[in-house]
């Protein structure tokens, strides 16, 4: 984004979340910062644009964060612990724009602003999703999304009593205490066998919008995959045999990513991955085997499952 048409938005943003979006004028944004107010014009066509702009460009940072925590190459726990800790942290970062949200809730009537929004939760919700299955494994597989809501709800409550209710909350304290609490009723729940209260089913939408363009199915065996990238990091293997693993589940990884999860060179990985020495692992590869076969069966499209 050009210096100008940033300094535009930051200023605009500054006002409204100061006054309000309605009590400001494009002039009030162009005196602020000292230029005519034809030269907001030139990189902004509205008031409305800019609002937009600044929705989109401030959602779009906060899911960055987390999708690039989601992406390090961290044993799990420590991917949960710090995706927590970014997202308390984002609260004071982006301090002025959830003010703005917070004063200005009759923006969400706007279909544009409601839909942008939308798209934010569903990137957050997912990318919670898929910390809480690689930390939590198979047998809390029902839960995933609930421990999703739990992580969600929990910081932006405290971070709502750090940043607008001025409490001196500690970070570290508040991640610390957020992972304890999963900890305690993945377990319950687990050894209860409890209901879950969201399923794919309802939450179909969010998952969706999520990853736009990943299926149903895609979706189970990228959740496999992630389970099986935690075996591999806890496997007792040698520098050799742990990389010749990561290559492989990576380029597993990328074929579902890129909607070609039934091709030869995903079931090539999958094969080799099998073979590994250490039955985790193999028992991941497995289950990842029998979701391209269903895949397959269940599109009717068994010579790409075999050429590729």
């Amino acid at each position: 984004m050009e210096e100008k048409k940033r300094l535009i938005m930051e200023t605009a943003l500054s006002l409204f979340a100061e006054k309000g979006y309605h009590e400001t004028s494009i002039q009030e944004i162009a005196e602020r910062i000292g230029i005519a107010k034809g030269s907001v014009y030139s990189f902004f066509r509205s008031k409305e644009e800019i609002l937009f702009t600044i929705f989109d460009h401030y959602h779009q940072m906060m899911y960055e964060l987390a999708r690039d925590t989601l992406a390090d190459n961290l044993p799990a726990r420590q991917k949960l612990n710090k995706l927590i800790h970014i997202s308390l942290e984002q609260f004071g970062r982006f301090k002025l724009f959830l003010t703005l949200q917070r004063k200005e809730a009759h923006l969400y009537k706007k279909r544009e602003i409601r839909d942008m929004v939308f798209d934010f939760r569903a990137k957050r919700f997912f990318t919670f999703r898929q910390v809480v299955a690689e930390v939590y494994g198979q047998e809390a597989e029902p839960y995933w999304m609930d421990l999703a809501t739990i992580i969600s709800g929990m910081t932006i409550e405290f971070m709502s009593y750090a940043t607008f209710d001025r409490k001196n909350v500690d970070f570290d304290q508040v991640c610390t205490f957020i992972v304890n609490v999963l900890d305690a009723t993945a377990e319950s729940l687990v050894r209860k066998n409890a209901e879950p209260v969201l399923t794919m089913a309802l939450m179909n939408d969010f998952m969706r919008s999520g990853h736009v363009s990943m299926s149903n199915s895609q979706q189970q065996l990228l959740d496999q995959v992630w389970l099986l990238k935690d075996a591999v990091m806890s496997a007792p293997f040698s520098l050799k045999q742990r990389e010749e693993a990561e290559q492989a589940y990576t380029a597993l990884e990328s074929e579902i990513l890129r909607g070609s999860g039934k091709t030869v060179n995903a079931r090539a990985m999958a094969l080799f991955l099998c073979s590994m020495p250490d039955d985790p692992i193999e028992q991941a590869a497995k289950r990842i085997l029998t979701l391209l076969e269903h895949t397959c069966e269940s599109e009717g499209d068994e010579r790409t499952c075999k050429r590729g």
